[in-house]
């Protein structure tokens, strides 16, 4: 919401359109930790669509949180389609068994 905030008050002052804004987070209160996530290929034909992509991200979310913190973002570090490492971008490619290693990003709650 601050974020939010921010990018409309500063659209307002300028009288311009925001196209794009990057934001930063630092400091004590963020952290790191790295997951993985695995999912069976949904699509009879094998095919890895954005919905699989989803899926194993989410299913690398599946992580021990402790309460006062929450998740800010979750970053893709590398996928792995069938024991195939390295993959970037897996949409389109085929295969049984899609990984992900993610870092994902908490900051503090409170």
């Amino acid at each position: 919401a601050a974020i939010s905030d921010a990018a409309a008050r500063a659209e307002n002052m300028s009288g311009c359109a925001l196209v794009s804004a990057v934001a930063s987070v630092s400091g004590a209160h963020a952290a790191t930790t790295y997951s993985k996530g695995i999912v069976a290929v949904g699509r009879p034909d094998k095919e890895i669509g954005q919905d699989d992509v989803e899926r194993v991200l989410d299913a690398s979310r599946v992580v021990a949180i402790p309460p006062d913190r929450e998740v800010i973002h979750v970053l893709p570090r590398e996928f792995v389609i069938d024991g195939c490492r390295g993959i970037r971008r897996p949409v389109g490619m085929s295969g049984i068994r899609l990984e992900v290693e993610t870092c994902i990003i908490t900051g503090s709650s409170t």
